[in-house]
């Protein structure tokens, strides 16, 4: 085994625009349960998808100057990356679709009405 150079160091502590495409569309992902526009939930999970598809195309090239096993992870870890962008967002959609807007009973709507209501209500020792 031979030290890691550079490049295959920035590989594995996730440093290279593959590795910011998947962060980024990790992103659109959370912003997709933020937003209430569904035009703009739509261009969200768009471009987490765009986003993913492009760090396959990225990251998953094998190098020659790579250790085998990290050319083995990049060839696994971007696809896998885009199956997780491709459930969550067929999930949201689902949980849409079926009424579950509350995201399956877990009060997120709930607790934001709460702090709002909390922000628009202040207590008179505040």
């Amino acid at each position: 085994m031979r030290p890691a150079t550079q490049r295959e160091l920035r590989e594995w502590m996730g440093m290279t625009r593959a590795d910011m495409c998947v962060y980024v569309a990790f992103v659109s992902l959370a912003a997709m349960f933020v937003v209430q526009n569904t035009t703009i939930d739509m261009v969200l999970s768009l471009s987490a998808i765009l986003l993913a598809v492009a760090a396959c195309f990225l990251g998953m090239k094998s190098d020659p100057e790579f250790e085998d096993i990290t050319n083995l992870f990049k060839a696994v870890a971007y696809p896998a990356a885009l199956l997780v962008v491709v459930l969550v967002i067929a999930i949201h959609y689902a949980l849409i679709s079926t009424g579950h807007a509350d995201y399956a009973g877990y009060g997120v709507s709930d607790a934001v009405e709460r702090v709002n209501d909390f922000f628009r209500n202040l207590p008179g020792n505040l």
